[in-house]
Order: structure tokens, then sequence, then C-alpha cells
């Protein structure tokens, strides 16, 4: 089934709230990728190769995950772009260390969805000169 970037940032939205449970995969508590692998079951997404996005889902990680490992699967999973888009996903330094994934939403004004430790839970919130400093990389879902 195909969906548009505005159909991602409403699942993604469905989850404002839902609390930081790190390896979390549900809506009782999810981290930053359970929040991605939530939006993409609850829609179906697949990979640039066809596959449903869920089967890159990767449970044994630490609360400083691999960066290279997460990084590989980004790029084999999606299209690594330069510029943002509505319903991109970003990846983030956090702690020196890009480890951190949100979705990217540009209307009405540039916001992050994300599932944040420091929060507590899925927020969304203004995507400013911090979060730009910290971005690492951007990559777009095919829909």
């Amino acid at each position: 089934m195909k969906h548009t970037p505005d159909d991602i940032i409403k699942e993604a939205r469905s989850w404002l709230g839902v609390p930081f449970v790190h390896q979390g995969r549900t809506r009782y508590g999810v981290d930053c990728l359970g929040l991605l692998m939530g939006v993409a079951a609850s829609l179906q997404l697949v990979d640039r190769h066809g596959v449903p996005l869920t089967h890159h889902d990767q449970r044994a990680y630490s609360t400083m995950p691999c960066v290279q490992q997460l990084y590989a699967t980004l790029s084999d999973a999606c299209r690594e772009v330069e510029a943002w888009q509505h319903g991109d996903i970003g990846l983030f330094h956090i702690e020196g260390r890009a480890q951190h994934l949100a979705i990217y939403a540009d209307a009405p004004m540039p916001m992050l969805i994300h599932a944040y430790q420091s929060a507590g839970c899925v927020v969304e919130h203004h995507y400013d000169a911090t979060w730009m400093r910290r971005l690492a990389s951007i990559f777009r879902v095919v829909i």
C-alpha cells in the first residue's frame, strides 16, 4: 500500500506521550528505534528492496548502540539524502555518537517526533539550532 509523508507524520503523532522504554516496541513503551518500527508496522512500510522495514529491527543493543551497525542498517533500508523532506528520518549525535533517531515534520514549522529518554516519552518539538548541530544523516523511506 502506498503512503504519503503525511501518513508517516500522522502515525508518528499518534504515539505522542508513549513512555520511553529502552528496546520497547509497543504503545506501553518505545525507544527511538521502537517508534520507527511501530510506525513502519502500522503503515506496512517497506525498504528500498521491497522488504518490510520491520525486518530491519534490532533488539540486542545497549543504551550506547553500535553506530556503524545503525548507520549500515539505515543505509540499506532507506535512501540517504542531503536535505529534509516531510516524513524523513534523522540520525542524530547524542553524547558524541550518531545513535538517536527522529522523524522530521515540516508543517507548520520544522519539528522532530521521537522517543526521547530525557523527556521520558515520545515528544514533538522544534527542530532548532541545537538539533541542527547534532544532525549526522538524513534518510528517506520508500513510500
